[in-house]
């Protein structure tokens, strides 16, 4: 064959191919939410708590990334991916790391992932992903890092700080107690 011919046929190859649209991310929202509709919720092992909560409508109450630890408190992000053109569903993959959390059988989790099947619009992705901390188990201190995958690419992530807030009580001492000894009462306990 050929030298000529042979670049020929290397170029026709390239040619051939479909030029794959670049795909990026961006997180356009983040904070903590107020449900607004109540979202479907399905058993899921693969997450913390064994279930993930999926539709329903949320409401922003502050954009920031730091959470004060309160039940039933959700927090996450909203995202925009765009880049599958030619895609009219993708499957991504979920990683989330967090504190390390006691679960009541006594098993721990610093983690979780799983696919998550988005519907493609135009060839944009927009939804949203976070965590609601429904149990008390869950009222940990620490980094949550959201991330989402697309085979080895890294398209969206987000990072969280939890804390315990002195307004909501988290991990403080009920005031309303009463002391078991005069030393409590005094505040030298």
């Amino acid at each position: 064959m050929s030298k000529r011919f042979r670049v020929l046929i290397f170029f026709a190859i390239i040619v051939s191919c479909p030029v794959r649209a670049e795909v990026t991310g961006t997180v356009t929202e983040y904070g903590y939410y107020n449900i607004a509709s109540q979202p479907d919720r399905h058993r899921n092992y693969a997450s913390t708590s064994g279930y993930v909560k999926e539709g329903g409508e949320v409401e922003l109450v502050e954009q920031t990334a730091r959470i004060p630890l309160e039940k039933n408190r959700l927090f996450g992000f909203k995202f925009r991916i765009n880049g599958f053109n030619d895609k009219q569903s993708v499957q991504l993959k979920l990683v989330v790391t967090h504190p390390e959390i006691t679960r009541p059988n006594g098993s721990k989790s610093s983690g979780y992932s799983y696919p998550v099947l988005l519907d493609v619009k135009d060839g944009i992705i927009e939804n949203r992903s976070g965590y609601s901390l429904d149990h008390d188990y869950e009222m940990v201190e620490g980094e949550w890092v959201f991330e989402l995958w697309y085979y080895k690419e890294k398209l969206v992530s987000q990072t969280f700080t939890t804390y315990k807030n002195a307004e909501s009580g988290a991990g403080m001492p009920d005031p309303n107690a009463i002391p078991d000894s005069p030393a409590e009462a005094a505040g030298n306990s």
